[in-house]
């Protein structure tokens, strides 16, 4: 085969550069395309945030300076394909290089994701030890609150849902974790049991029993997985039974399991994985409900969840919670006649709410990771 002549190799070369300079600018335009054609449109539940909106119009030469900032925010938020080359960019990283593309994220061994954000975990992935001032003032927060209800006739029962480090400490990046160090937890409940009588709820124990038989937090995401959920539900309402005979938990004959595949965990969203990262997850859910729930479960939202079932003799409930009451409230519904379940992120405490709804308990529940913050100065109605 004869060697192209002079002429043919600068009409390749002409073809090679009508090429390149035609895949550059199909590749500067399509993400504007992607943009107009709404690709994304998901994109801002995906990565658990609101995207940048598109500014107005400005109205003024002040608003015509600052316009373009918003809009490069905008555009950097919301550009067509964004989520794909995103996720493109991520999974080569976690998957091929084992490096987390979130610093909020810690991955562990054999799949596990570990949160290290809010504080939860320190820069040697351990929180620095309650100081004596900060244990008092957390015990004076949460007796006043038990007070301000004993004298209304209402109980009070504070439970604090470990992180799933604490759980699982085996599965922590090494040196992850402060092994062997006391945690906040460690502090706090074991001074709660040595200068109060605040009845609060360890579920350590229990999770720890029910994981020697079954994984109890799921791999991809902060929170517990259906069987985590019912071991802590049956402490729960194990301590509730004392003060409540006609409360008794189920036990796993009244409930089923089902198993289905999860691929929505927060950590993985986290990273910009998206639905790249799943897992199966079980759910537990009573055989035979007897309640009616109002609200959706999927979200904390500011307005409660209520449930009620019919019964003589069942208490009624308040519970302030986060977000792994979740999966408790289809289990603690069975066993009240009415229970109001309001959002408490940050261990918030709403008297008002009490007031309106003149529970007879009360059920305070947070997670671990909140044991970060302090506590909030809050003064409750008197008397």
């Amino acid at each position: 085969m004869s060697e192209p002549t002079g002429k043919h190799r600068r009409t390749l070369g002409r073809v090679e550069d009508a090429a390149l300079a035609a895949s550059f600018l199909v590749a500067i335009w399509l993400p504007l395309a992607g943009m107009i054609l709404s690709r994304d449109a998901a994109a801002g539940s995906a990565e658990k945030r609101n995207m940048a909106a598109v500014p107005p119009r400005p109205r003024g030469w002040r608003e015509l300076a600052d316009f373009p900032v918003g809009f490069g925010k905008y555009f950097k938020d919301n550009f067509g394909f964004r989520r794909e080359l995103i996720g493109w960019h991520a999974s080569w990283k976690v998957k091929w290089l084992r490096v987390s593309t979130s610093p909020d994220v810690l991955i562990g061994k054999d799949g596990w994701l570990f949160y290290a954000g809010d504080g939860t975990l320190g820069s040697d992935n351990s929180l620095p030890p309650f100081t004596p001032g900060q244990l008092a003032h957390w015990r004076s927060v949460i007796e006043a609150r038990r007070d301000w209800l004993k004298r209304r006739g209402i109980g009070y029962l504070f439970v604090i849902v470990p992180e799933k480090h604490t759980i699982y400490p085996e599965y922590m990046p090494p040196g992850a974790g402060g092994a062997g160090k006391q945690s906040r937890l460690d502090q706090l409940t074991a001074h709660l049991r040595e200068n109060s009588d605040l009845e609060v709820v360890d579920l350590r124990p229990a999770l720890r029993r029910a994981k020697t038989a079954h994984e109890v937090y799921l791999r991809t995401d902060t929170h517990w997985n259906g069987r985590g959920a019912f071991a802590s539900y049956q402490a729960i309402v194990g301590e509730l039974s004392k003060s409540f005979p006609a409360v008794e938990p189920m036990s796993a004959a009244d409930c089923t399991v089902t198993t289905r595949p999860f691929s929505e965990g927060d950590l993985a969203f986290l990273m910009g994985l998206g639905n790249q990262y799943g897992e199966e997850a079980p759910y537990v859910a009573p055989r035979v409900p007897a309640f009616r729930l109002e609200g959706d479960l999927s979200v904390i939202t500011a307005r409660p969840v209520i449930s009620e079932r019919a019964g003589a003799g069942l208490p009624r409930l308040v519970m302030f919670r986060d977000s792994f009451a979740t999966a408790l409230i289809p289990l603690l519904s069975q066993h009240f006649s009415r229970a109001v379940y309001s959002t408490g992120y940050q261990h918030r405490f709403d008297p008002a709410l009490v007031e309106r709804e003149r529970p007879d308990v009360v059920l305070q529940e947070m997670g671990e990771r909140f044991l970060a913050l302090d506590p909030p100065a809050e003064v409750l109605p008197n008397p």
